[in-house]
């Protein structure tokens, strides 16, 4: 590959992270008003919250194989099917219908999850770092889009329209993004792992990593979901104040991540969870329990420090129960089960508000960062 034939390459994925973040940077800003539009609470909104998880878990094993028969074209395909389905939830009425719509935008984000990174993935096989660049840019987008909501939200009841307007801007950069020249060079994707390299990598230690990452992520996602309903339903906040939520806590944990990027060498992995861990249980505390809302939106935001470094640095020890040649095979099987946590996070708030309230939901949530945290030493004897 050339000098000249570099952008392209690297710019299918870094649009691709950007779209991707400016979508779900827009759903949590417009969760309260899909919810209140839907005509759901929050028992309702869990459950259709969960038809997320299960299609997302469908199309994410397969989006990389389809991927690397069509190359980096996959990704714009995936992004404009994402903006199309973005826009059933904002016409969507009853819990029945949400659901649906849900379903849908979670078979369409499984597939663009899965198609940018491996965009990204296939740029860093030719030599060029991208990865991390492209992560950071969809924090970016998530922060920009959750505040450009907040900025333009009018109060009240109403469909979401910047919901329907991302999706429309999503589509219209998608379709030009497809003529990109297609890279096909080296996929890396977990689909190239053989059956019996599959079964060998399944071990004890990689399976604990990824429930414990799941832990996390479970933690991450119920915030980066219910912050901007909590901070509204509890503290009496505007919509337009608590479509800032999201953003609030997308920049701490971009903030968080960092800085551990530049500090992870000299701390220990399990001192870091430990640490991160326990912050994000504190924020996550304070954020359930607070009747204001500077100091909802401030426990949210320490929730973000907190939580941000604990999944990636538990799949990063995945590297230490595997051969250097089945590194990725290993990563992949502590990713899928983290995964779990990510998707099902937000549906479990949902359902136990529904059964008791959210702000004993959450309170939860904090009580399963502290048990993260709890696994410190585990987690040193995982490191050896």
């Amino acid at each position: 590959m050339n000098a000249r034939d570099a952008l392209p390459v690297r710019t299918v994925p870094l649009i691709g992270f950007a779209l991707f973040g400016a979508f779900w940077g827009t759903w949590g800003a417009s969760l309260p008003r899909i919810q209140s539009h839907a005509g759901v609470g929050d028992a309702g909104l869990g459950t259709a919250l969960l038809w997320v998880g299960v299609g997302a878990l469908i199309t994410l094993r397969w989006a990389g194989g389809v991927s690397d028969r069509v190359g980096s074209r996959a990704a714009p395909l995936a992004l404009g099917s994402l903006g199309v389905a973005g826009l059933l939830p904002a016409f969507a009425h009853g819990v029945g219908e949400l659901s649906i719509a849900l379903f849908v935008v979670g078979l369409c984000s499984g597939a663009a999850d899965a198609t940018i990174n491996a965009a990204a993935l296939r740029v860093e096989h030719t030599g060029r770092a991208l990865l991390n660049l492209c992560h950071g840019v969809f924090s970016v987008a998530v922060v920009a889009a959750s505040l450009g909501v907040a900025a333009g939200y009018p109060n009240g009841g109403g469909r979401p329209w910047p919901l329907v307007g991302t999706g429309a801007v999503i589509v219209a950069v998608a379709i030009p993004l497809a003529a990109v020249p297609v890279l096909r060079s080296a996929p890396v994707a977990l689909a190239s792992i053989t059956v019996r390299q599959r079964r060998r990598i399944v071990t004890r230690p990689l399976v604990i990593l990824g429930v414990l990452a799941a832990v996390a992520y479970l933690v991450e996602n119920a915030w980066q979901s219910w912050a901007a309903i909590q901070l509204h339903t509890a503290t009496a906040a505007s919509q337009r104040t608590a479509a800032a939520a999201p953003a609030v806590f997308a920049g701490a944990a971009a903030v968080s991540r960092f800085a551990d990027h530049g500090v992870a060498r000299r701390i220990r992995p399990a001192t870091i969870v430990t640490i991160g861990a326990l912050v994000a249980s504190g924020g996550s505390a304070l954020a359930a329990s607070s009747h204001h809302a500077v100091a909802c939106l401030a426990g949210v935001a320490v929730a973000g420090l907190g939580t941000a470094v604990c999944a990636p640095t538990l799949i990063s020890l995945a590297r230490h129960h595997a051969d250097p040649a089945d590194h990725g095979a290993a990563t992949g099987t502590v990713v899928t089960i983290a995964y779990l946590g990510f998707v099902i996070g937000p549906a479990l708030v949902g359902l136990a508000a529904g059964a008791f309230t959210l702000r004993i939901a959450l309170v939860a949530v904090a009580a399963a960062a502290f048990g993260l945290a709890c696994c410190g030493p585990l987690l040193s004897r995982l490191e050896e």
